[in-house]
Order: structure tokens, then C-alpha cells, then sequence
């Protein structure tokens, strides 16, 4: 699992959260856990939502994508899941960004108005 959200998202870093590996790309990337019968992948909404018809084989919840020791995990599926998310947290953390930009600039304006109105 770690080899195949490196290679779809290599700016990714690995951290440790709710005792899991997980990658985060401007944001929660993926999750992913071992267990007796599965491998997890735990990915924020509403990713499983968008691709529940291609999920369809496989064990899921909100967040939960469970796939079975006794298959080949999806790569392709994987990393077209992978992909959706750094594309969801790409265009949220651009938007919080310019925000904050806009915020300042006119936090900014204000400032030189009053520092103006002054003199």
C-alpha cells in the first residue's frame, strides 16, 4: 500500500495518526491498516461515494475501503482513489490559501485607510 500512494502521490508525507500510517498531501490524504482478514484503506468523504459502482466488490463504509487477503489488491482502483483525493485537497487547501490572501490584503487596506486618515 505505502509503495502505491508513493508512487501516486510522492509529496506526500507518511505520519502516524489514530495509531496508522498515513500520507498526508496538503491535507488527510489516505489511511491504511492490517488486519486478520483485510487490508483497510480509509480515505475522507466523499471519495467512496463517488466511486461506489467501482467499489462495488469490496467492503466499504463512509471512509472504509476493506480489502481481502484472498485477492490481488486493485492497484489501478487504488491509485485512481488516491488521485481523487490529492485532487479534492489540492482544490481546498488553494481555496483556504487565497482566502487567508484575500483576508490579509484587506486586512491590509484597512490599515493604510486608518494610518491615512490620520494625517
Amino acid at each position: 500500500m505505502r509503495k502505491i500512494i508513493k508512487e501516486c502521490a510522492p509529496e506526500s508525507v507518511e505520519k502516524i495518526g489514530y495509531g496508522m500510517p498515513y500520507y498526508g498531501y496538503k491535507g488527510r490524504l489516505a489511511y491504511f491498516s492490517y488486519f486478520k482478514n483485510h487490508i483497510g484503506l480509509y480515505l475522507t468523504p466523499p471519495i467512496i461515494e463517488e466511486f461506489k459502482k467501482e467499489l462495488k466488490d469490496y467492503g466499504t463504509s463512509t471512509a472504509t475501503i476493506r480489502f481481502p487477503h484472498k485477492e490481488k489488491l486493485p492497484v489501478a482502483l487504488i491509485k485512481k482513489l488516491i488521485k481523487a483525493r490529492m485532487k479534492r485537497n489540492y482544490v481546498t487547501f488553494t481555496i483556504r490559501v487565497n482566502k487567508i490572501r484575500v483576508i490579509s490584503a484587506r486586512d491590509q487596506d484597512i490599515k493604510e485607510r486608518r494610518e491615512y486618515e490620520k494625517k
